[in-house]
């Protein structure tokens, strides 16, 4: 029925001049036709996460004499995951890469008197990337204005209809998720000094620590738009 008026659509069928042109290019270009014809689900996804990483550990350990000697490591790891897709139009990316430098001293002054060296540092960075990033601006396409124009916000907005599975840009099922990047980097300077006295030891250093934090995430980028089953009115968030 036409929700206006009450009065059944002709042959029970919206015209296509009350259908949302945003919605229904949305729907032609985003949302496969069904592939199950039985059950209360008429679509089955078949695409699985995929996890690829490289990992290594490099160490070096070097005696210069009877009193010196040093060490050091360094530490890789690169990790890149594939999000699983709704719809073969989905598709997110999460790349991840740790390191880790570290060199060590000793010195040894005499039979009971030792000092330990150490500098270190570390750094981590991740970034999401959805398909479209960069790519194809969807919300430009639709005619919808006010969201965020850079290219790393580029993609379909979030569509949620009660009832029905959500789709859109969501970065790793996260609806409110836009484009995201982590980076933390952590510096370390140490010396300690050590000495034995007949029963008594004694112990001294100190540390030095420096640690950059940065997290960027734009919040639902795209929108997130909401629709109701049975409503002529739709809410929209965004």
């Amino acid at each position: 029925k036409d929700p206006l008026t009450g009065v059944a659509f002709p042959n029970n069928e919206i015209p296509a001049s009350r259908i949302s042109s945003i919605n229904s290019t949305l729907l032609q270009k985003f949302v496969p036709l069904p592939d199950n014809g039985t059950g209360t689900l008429n679509w089955y996804s078949n695409y699985p996460s995929i996890l690829a990483g490289l990992y290594s550990n490099w160490r070096i350990d070097h005696r210069i004499s009877n009193k010196d000697s040093i060490f050091g490591h360094y530490l890789f790891n690169d990790t890149s995951y594939n999000w699983s897709k709704t719809f073969p139009t989905d598709g997110t990316t999460d790349d991840t890469r740790g390191q880790n430098v570290l060199g060590d001293w000793t010195h040894i002054f005499g039979p009971r008197a030792l000092n330990d060296f150490h500098i270190g540092y570390s750094r981590f960075f991740e970034n999401e990337y959805e398909i479209r990033e960069g790519k194809e601006d969807v919300v430009k396409e639709l005619g919808i204005t006010g969201l965020c124009e850079m290219p790393s916000c580029w993609g379909i907005p979030q569509e949620n209809v009660t009832g029905y599975q959500f789709f859109g840009e969501h970065g790793g099922v996260q609806p409110r998720s836009g484009p995201r990047g982590w980076s933390n980097q952590f510096y370390q300077i140490q010396d300690s000094f050590s000495r034995q006295a007949g029963s008594h030891s004694t112990s001294f250093g100190i540390a030095l620590n420096q640690n950059f934090d940065n997290f960027v995430q734009v919040i639902t980028p795209r929108g997130n738009f909401s629709y109701e089953i049975g409503r002529a009115s739709c809410r929209e968030r965004v």
